[in-house]
């Protein structure tokens, strides 16, 4: 089935629910060496099965990604949770996020004391998203900005943002000249995936220092390719 509906009133956190989270935090997370007390407080907060659609919410808390349909997935959590403490959040941090998609990153974002202006571009993803959010959180799309349209044109205004992250794959590090770099202040972080050779994709964290892209790290991965202007042009 490819257009998951939201389904039935999406169910909120029970015994079982909170400790597969809680197992999906020892085994995935810190285990794996993620340290950030404030990335593991908010993957132990959020309900992650909340943002699936309701036919794929007992697969919720495995170590894998999972369709929500339109083409597009949630991320295992261990890669969520490794983008979160590569962007190394700080309360009151503006964040643009490229890709709401089931909304499960835009709540750990918003559960982080983050303020994020996050952007879908399939209209379906962002109502859905945009319902769960108010589920989880009553005002919080208010209080932050979660809009639909091209993330590309959301961020032509210049010095915009602190952090930028991005779960669809990029063709390539964005130029100096495109808004997605031109949107981040000095000394901002970017973390997103990009095309490589063949099939390959890198998650890359990148440092805005001096006008130009620092390279932190980068690691291997799979995503789904960003769609809109951002994915197709520099220009």
């Amino acid at each position: 089935m490819e257009n998951h509906p939201l389904g039935p009133e999406p169910l909120f956190d029970s015994e079982n629910s909170i400790a597969e989270r809680e197992a999906m935090v020892k085994n995935q997370i810190i285990a794996r060496g993620i340290t950030d007390p404030f990335v593991i407080r908010a993957m132990r907060n959020v309900p992650r099965h909340l943002f699936l659609p309701s036919e794929y919410r007992h697969l919720a808390y495995l170590d894998k990604a999972i369709s929500i349909g339109f083409g597009q997935t949630i991320s295992q959590p261990y890669i969520v949770a490794y983008i979160l403490g590569e962007l190394s959040l700080l309360p009151k941090e503006k964040v643009l996020e490229v890709g709401t998609g089931s909304g499960y990153l835009t709540a750990l974002l918003i559960e982080m004391k983050t303020e994020v202006v996050s952007v879908e571009i399939v209209p379906e993803l962002y109502r859905r998203a945009s319902e769960i959010l108010e589920l989880w959180s009553p005002g919080c799309t208010t209080n932050h900005q979660i809009r639909f349209g091209d993330a590309y044109e959301f961020a032509m205004q210049k010095d915009m943002f602190t952090r930028f992250v991005s779960s669809a794959c990029l063709p390539k590090i964005p130029e100096t000249i495109h808004p997605f770099f031109l949107c981040l202040r000095e000394g901002g972080l970017a973390v997103f995936p990009i095309s490589g050779t063949g099939n390959i994709q890198h998650l890359v964290t990148l440092l805005k220092r001096n006008d130009r892209w620092e390279e932190k790290r980068r690691i291997e991965v799979k995503f789904v390719p960003l769609t809109g202007k951002g994915g197709l042009s520099d220009k």
